[in-house]
């Protein structure tokens, strides 16, 4: 028997009649649930929309930076991320403070788009429409990428109408 167990049958055993913390009960001698940090919220969006930005079809990798600090990023690993944040705050000092930037070679593209102190950077074969995936990183910004799914109650909305 573990200590956990004995403890609860020992304190159920005290003669308490069952109330609430007696250490009867189906939740006997177990720990409080606990919320856990980074189930939702900004920082899961954030993550969400990179992943779904390096997921684009000729997009190899993204990556989210906020005030130098990379929050996220996808299709990369860390040190290449941290290379292309240093990358991409060389490149942010060229565009308009809140405007996008396109840089393109034979081997490829990197694309910029910056909001106040928020950048979203994207690397990108030659054969990737700009314009479309800095459509992309600008909705992203704005917390409007990836749409959210459709859910049966809109879809059924639509057909009645």
């Amino acid at each position: 028997m573990d200590r956990r167990t004995q403890r609860s049958r020992t304190a159920g055993s005290a003669g308490s009649a069952g109330g609430a913390g007696s250490g009867n009960g189906p939740r006997a001698g177990r720990r409080p649930t606990r919320r856990r940090r980074g189930d939702g919220g900004a920082g899961a969006a954030r993550a969400r929309s990179t992943a779904a930005l390096a997921a684009l079809p000729g997009v190899e990798a993204a990556i989210d930076i906020e005030r130098g600090r990379v929050h996220a990023y996808a299709g990369v690993a860390a040190a290449t991320a941290a290379r292309l944040a240093d990358l991409a705050h060389e490149l942010g000092a060229l565009a308009p403070p809140d405007g996008e930037l396109c840089v393109r070679t034979r081997q490829g593209q990197v694309l910029l788009a910056r909001r106040g102190e928020r950048t979203l950077c994207a690397v990108a074969g030659p054969g990737v429409l700009a314009t479309t995936l800095l459509y992309d990183l600008r909705m992203a910004l704005d917390g409007r990428f990836p749409a959210p799914p459709a859910t049966a109650r809109t879809t059924a909305k639509r057909r009645d109408s």
